[in-house]
């Protein structure tokens, strides 16, 4: 076993314990972590500074017109240059103090990357290692990563709004071909009971064979054989109702909006159930959902 100490084990020796190369190390390090955390801080403190003085427009108070003419004229730096700084205060502030030794360039890049980028290079502790130039080519590349996604999202939404527009004309189609059928079988209804009166009219006509008798029974019959024939057009209508209502109910788009709404809310019910589950046994299910999804996928090119 080596007799060295480790970094942890001398932090914790008492003073007089330790050599003097020890004691040097110690100086030194102390040194530099003090100093880092100085610069962290004055990083900050810089950074706040120059946004308080171009907000408030206190540079008036000196006799500067402008925020520019102070920056560059008592600060010797240029106006983009203060506002690089003033950007980094995008980034949270634990952040900031952590990584005060990236420098103001590299900060300033990732402080100018959309909301999702910027989370994400700074849980990217490779990214962020790299040079100033590197990183701006990592955030370039992944904004227009992001940006790829979020048009082919659009695009879907887009043509999910208008398959919903189908969807909505054909549930509309529906709903009128059912009112259609049932108004329908309501005339249908009507007449077949005034039908009934008619014939029953026609019997109850008088059997003596006088004029006035001939007449009745003659007109009896006539609205007898109207409604029967009224009747008749009528039971057709009725078929080819039911019938574009039983075409629309079967069309393709109908049913897998119907389907596809199953799915959403066996989904939401899937996820409750999930939830409600010890981890064991819902890492179990999650893999066994995930390779019926994945088959799905396959089957249905997704």
């Amino acid at each position: 076993m080596s007799d060295k100490l480790t970094y942890q084990q001398l932090m914790l020796l008492p003073s007089e314990q330790l050599t003097n190369d020890q004691r040097t190390f110690l100086n030194l390090h102390t040194e530099m972590v003090l100093a880092g955390q100085k610069a962290a801080e004055c990083l900050l403190i810089v950074a706040n500074d120059l946004k308080r003085m171009h907000d408030e427009e206190l540079y008036l108070a000196a006799g500067f017109e402008k925020f520019s003419d102070y920056v560059e004229n008592a600060l010797n730096i240029k106006e983009r240059q203060a506002f690089t700084w003033i950007s980094i205060l995008k980034l949270p502030e634990e952040f900031l103090v952590k990584n005060a030794d990236l420098g103001v360039t590299k900060l300033a890049a990732i402080a100018s990357a959309s909301e999702p980028i910027a989370a994400e290079i700074m849980e990217d502790e490779t990214a962020v290692s790299k040079s100033a130039k590197q990183l701006k080519e990592i955030i370039k590349a992944k904004e227009q990563e992001l940006e790829a996604k979020n048009n082919q999202v659009s695009e879907l939404e887009s043509d999910y709004a208008e398959l919903s527009d189908d969807f909505d004309k054909k549930e509309q189609e529906l709903k009128e071909a059912r009112a259609r059928a049932e108004k329908i079988k309501a005339e249908a209804c009507a007449l077949e009971k005034a039908l009934a009166e008619a014939k029953k009219a026609a019997k109850e006509v008088k059997t003596v064979p006088d004029e006035q008798s001939k007449r009745v029974a003659a007109a009896e019959k006539a609205r007898a054989d109207e409604l029967e024939a009224k009747l008749k057009e009528t039971n057709l209508q009725l078929a080819a109702a039911k019938e574009q209502k039983k075409t629309i109910a079967s069309d393709d788009l109908l049913i897998f909006k119907v389907k596809f709404n199953d799915l959403q809310r066996l989904g939401v019910e899937i996820k409750k159930s999930l939830d409600g589950m010890a981890e064991e046994n819902a890492t179990k299910c999650r893999t066994a959902l995930n390779a019926v999804l994945d088959k799905w996928k396959g089957e249905m090119q997704l």
